[in-house]
């Protein structure tokens, strides 16, 4: 049965031996769209809007929308109220070091892999939109930062009206993106921000080896670790046995109830897969029956990958 994250699990049948296993991917194209409101994640609660206001724990963002791949770091949430938010209520604004609410603090956001937020990631789309109530004068820049810390673009805007969307896009690989607000008066406070979108993480190029490597599993410590270092660890599910392989360790599958699953394929949106395989017999379930020996999105819905062993003969 296919999960509605469509999971990416490696599902080993027929009594196959699978030995160290290799993975590349590619980059897939989809927005992630963030609008803050409620039911808000992770205990978030929204406070007040007003300058200077003490900012609880509580409303402070920072890995809370790590699922989508995503950190924020100086960033409240608050309820900017009716007519203000382009989404709704809720917005976000800065904190400064003294912890009150400052429209002055510009925001900083990252983009890690939704599966492990310590593990960077880059985006090539990113946009953000202004609060509606936007006659002060105010000026943004939202810039975009690469891996290693290079300015790859920016965008800016004074305000004239509001509920503006500033966007990033064709610059490069995005990992780190900074909203900065210049107030044309600071004791009167300043701009709000909502609806954040940006396209689904990828790994970045830099992680990768010379061949785009993004993972490595070797099974050497009769685990499923990620040995290229980038931290896309499996789950061993069954009782697989750890045993000798063509190179190092490899594990043995049951053909039943013993898989390794590697997590969701957003973050393995295309991907070739290399591996050395002993099967134990050619021969399938039945007569007419295939044998899986590694399948993307379930069984019965092979919209990715499968390699396959037909009944007779073998074919992969």
């Amino acid at each position: 049965m296919m999960s509605k994250t469509r999971l990416l699990t490696l599902i080993i049948i027929v009594f196959v031996l699978f030995l160290p296993a290799l993975l590349w991917a590619g980059a897939v194209y989809a927005v992630v769209v963030l609008e803050f409101e409620a039911p808000l994640p992770g205990n978030l609660q929204s406070m007040t809007y007003i300058q200077g206001n003490p900012v609880p724990a509580n409303s402070v963002i920072t890995d809370q929308y790590s699922n989508f791949g995503i950190l924020f770091n100086n960033v409240a949430i608050v309820s900017l109220g009716a007519g203000h938010a382009p989404s709704g209520v809720n917005g976000i604004v800065g904190i400064n070091s003294n912890n009150y609410l400052d429209y002055s603090i510009p925001l900083e956001i990252s983009f890690v892999s939704p599966l492990n937020s310590d593990i960077k990631a880059v985006t090539d789309y990113f946009s953000i939109t202004t609060d509606n109530w936007g006659e002060s004068g105010n000026s943004i820049t939202v810039s975009g930062y690469s891996l290693g810390g290079d300015l790859l673009g920016s965008t800016s805007y004074t305000e004239g009206s509001g509920g503006i969307t500033l966007q990033l896009s064709n610059i490069g690989d995005i990992h780190t993106v900074i909203v900065a607000s210049t107030l044309s008066d600071p004791t009167w406070g300043g701009i709000g921000f909502d609806s954040v979108k940006f396209a689904n993480v990828t790994p970045p190029h830099s992680e990768s080896s010379g061949d785009g490597l993004v993972a490595y599993w070797s099974f050497d410590n009769c685990d499923a670790n990620d040995d290229s270092g980038n931290g896309h660890n499996g789950t061993i599910y069954g009782n697989p046995q750890c045993v000798d392989g063509e190179k190092g360790k490899a594990f043995r599958f049951d053909g039943f109830s013993d898989w390794i699953d590697v997590g969701p394929d957003t973050y393995f949106p295309a991907v070739t897969v290399s591996a050395f395989i002993k099967l134990d017999s050619t021969t399938t379930p039945s007569s007419t029956a295939d044998g899986a020996i590694t399948v993307v999105d379930g069984w019965k819905n092979r919209e990715n990958f499968l390699m396959k062993i037909s009944p007779t003969p073998a074919h992969f």
